[in-house]
């Protein structure tokens, strides 16, 4: 159960020059609670709860955010965030068994942009991201006392949040008819979280702290009304190519392990081991789009099409490509609207080609 509200103020003492400020406050109660049951494989286990835990979280956030035209061709933009996120664990079969985490951070950013000819700008900026972690993950996260996820959760050491550095810099077109951007970004994220195995024993895992992971992109878009003759027709285009790789090695958990402890002075079998320059599993490193909207009077036809690259599986962050990777598919979609005065209805189809493709692909011995 979520409660929150955002309370905000915007203020202009004068012409190019914009000031907001804020804070906002969201509380989130959990409730886990894990039984065992009989089932083919056990059929005499006595069902009971085994794992019962709560959370009362509550996230506060202030913010301040400034636009400033330093000349009509020059803008800067700034902002700074402060969060604190509280999360504690309260374990209901054993009171004394629990723990508060806390969180805080600040954060925010600042651009650059600048027209440089009729139609034409530049941009640049830094941010700062940060998330906190979820109470799965502080509650397994215990390299002394892994746990077969996630049946086996209590108040364990804190984790780090993940913060994130990110760079941006790109370039905007823009004329009557058509309007493009070219955006190029760089995030270095640190302390992401990712469950690893415990070496003594293979099938019990928990969550920690990864040094470094990063994201490297090229986006392009483009779109407008590119011809005279047919001004109700709009044409869209957008291309990405996106890196996501593990910048630190780690052996991560995966369905593939066996169950015995490896032989003395040797891996476990099946452990999934990541070097720096492993890709992220389920991110396309290639995708794009194409849409295409034609206006007649008060009806618009649009059909757009989208086309995802292949993507490696879930459980082979190594990259070894052990059942292949997810296969590359194309979708399209269409939409006819009719507008009645300050009302519209629409009719919308998606994958109207009927095109079978796996949308999530999990690699995982069949037992």
């Amino acid at each position: 159960a979520s409660l929150g509200g955002t309370v905000q103020g915007l203020y202009r003492p004068r012409t190019g020059l914009l000031i907001a400020a804020g804070s906002e406050w969201t509380r989130n109660d959990v409730d886990i609670e894990i039984r065992e049951r009989p089932n083919r494989s056990f059929p005499t286990l006595v069902e009971a709860t085994t794992e019962h835990l709560r959370t009362d979280e509550d996230n506060l956030a202030a913010f301040g955010e400034v636009w400033w035209a330093l000349t009509p061709a020059l803008s800067v933009y700034a902002s700074l965030r402060y969060d604190r996120v509280d999360l504690p664990v309260t374990d209901l079969l054993d009171p004394a068994d629990g723990g508060d985490n806390v969180f805080s951070e600040l954060s925010g950013g600042l651009g650059l942009s600048a027209d440089v000819a009729a139609g034409i700008g530049l941009f640049a900026g830094y941010g700062r991201g940060f998330r906190a972690p979820v109470i799965l993950e502080v509650t397994c996260a215990d390299p002394t006392d892994p746990c077969q996820l996630p049946f086996e959760l209590g108040a364990d050491p804190p984790l780090a949040p993940v913060k994130s550095d990110a760079w941006q810099a790109g370039v905007r077109f823009s004329r009557s008819r058509v309007q493009a951007s070219l955006v190029g970004y760089w995030t270095e994220v640190h302390d992401d979280i990712f469950n690893v195995i415990d070496e003594t024993t293979p099938t019990l895992g928990y969550f920690t702290n990864l040094d470094r992971t990063r994201r490297v992109g090229i986006e392009i878009q483009m779109g407008g009304a590119p011809l005279r003759a047919l001004p109700g027709l709009d044409v869209s285009v957008s291309m990405a190519w996106t890196r996501a790789t593990f910048e630190s090695a780690a052996e991560l958990a995966s369905p593939l392990v066996e169950d015995d402890p490896p032989p003395p002075g040797t891996e476990p079998e099946g452990a999934v081991e990541v070097e720096p320059g492993d890709l992220f599993p389920m991110i396309p490193q290639l995708s794009g789009s194409l849409g295409v909207r034609y206006r007649v009077g008060a009806t618009t036809l649009g059909v757009e099409g989208s086309w995802t690259g292949r993507q490696f599986l879930v459980g082979d962050e190594g990259n070894e490509e052990e059942f292949s990777r997810l296969a590359a598919n194309t979708l399209v979609d269409i939409r006819v609207e009719r507008r009645f005065g300050s009302a519209s209805a629409f009719v919308e189809v998606g994958n109207v080609l009927d095109r079978g493709y796996h949308a999530v692909g999990i690699s995982a011995e069949d037992g």
